[in-house]
């Protein structure tokens, strides 16, 4: 009678809308309930590769354009766009790693935005709007590269970025070839002087950050890192790890600095 109960109530509470296999792996989008801000259920669509979740959406109008999971406004991606606001007017951004878009609604209207994406099943789901809507919303000045990132990067002038977001290890299978020494040293050729690279380094089986620790005392870049737990119970709003570089540690300054967050050397 429990398992019969428990399997009810999990069939109630998630239902798969989709999935598909491809070479990279089993992609699935599922529907579940949450409680919103007021106790009252609301219904949320989120995007899966295996068991690793790779973004979320709620789908009430109200909330449909705020970022979520690693990507939450109180979180490390967050904290970066607002305290850079000053600046970031006519960045152009770079980010590796789709899933299900929600990194475009901090897009600004004169901002440029770059998404690359390996695998192009990611891509169809994160734009048709039955499943998610961040990027018919929000990813109006976003044009898409099909493809490997970093062969693709190399085709990109040099000096083009404001902004590079590196979102592509939080499976177990994580694509090595994107954190070598040579890889940072491509990034950097491709941002700005004064540019960001940003590591999202969530991830259950690997300690990421030891890795980029160790490049960035290498190349002789600087480096900040943000473990982040949020101080209270917030809706899709998770524990998440990001690493932010520049080439000069006063371009970090306002991170270092910051009171939405703890950045760490």
């Amino acid at each position: 009678a429990l398992i019969a109960f428990t399997m009810a109530l999990h069939g109630l509470m998630s239902n798969t809308l989709y999935q598909e296999r491809t070479f990279f792996g089993v992609l699935s989008v599922r529907e579940s309930v949450i409680m919103d801000e007021q106790g009252h259920p609301e219904k949320v669509h989120e995007l899966f590769h295996g068991t690793t979740k790779h973004g979320a959406q709620r789908l009430s109008a109200e909330n449909s354009r705020t970022p979520l999971t690693y990507y939450s406004v109180p979180g490390p991606m967050g904290q970066l766009f607002k305290e850079y606001d000053g600046v970031s007017q006519n960045w152009n951004v770079g980010v590796v790693g789709l899933g299900a878009g929600a990194l475009t609604c901090y897009a600004k209207e004169g901002q440029t935005w770059t998404q690359y994406e390996i695998d192009p099943l990611v891509v169809a789901i994160a734009s048709d709007p039955k499943y998610f809507t961040y990027l018919s919303q929000c990813g109006k000045n976003t044009t898409m590269r099909v493809g490997d990132a970093r062969l693709s990067l190399d085709k990109e002038p040099d000096a083009k970025f404001d902004l590079l977001v590196l979102d592509a290890f939080s499976s177990d299978s994580v694509p090595t070839h994107l954190l070598t020494q040579e890889a940072l040293a491509l990034y950097f050729k491709k941002l700005k002087p004064s540019g960001l690279l940003a590591f999202h380094i969530t991830n259950r089986h690997l300690a990421i950050k030891r890795v980029l620790a160790d490049h960035a005392k290498n190349l002789h870049f600087d480096g900040l890192l943000q473990e982040f737990k949020p101080k209270q119970e917030m809706p899709l709003v998770v524990d998440t790890d990001w690493v932010v570089m520049a080439k000069d540690s006063t371009t970090l300054e306002p991170l270092r600095v910051s009171s939405l967050g703890n950045w760490q050397k």
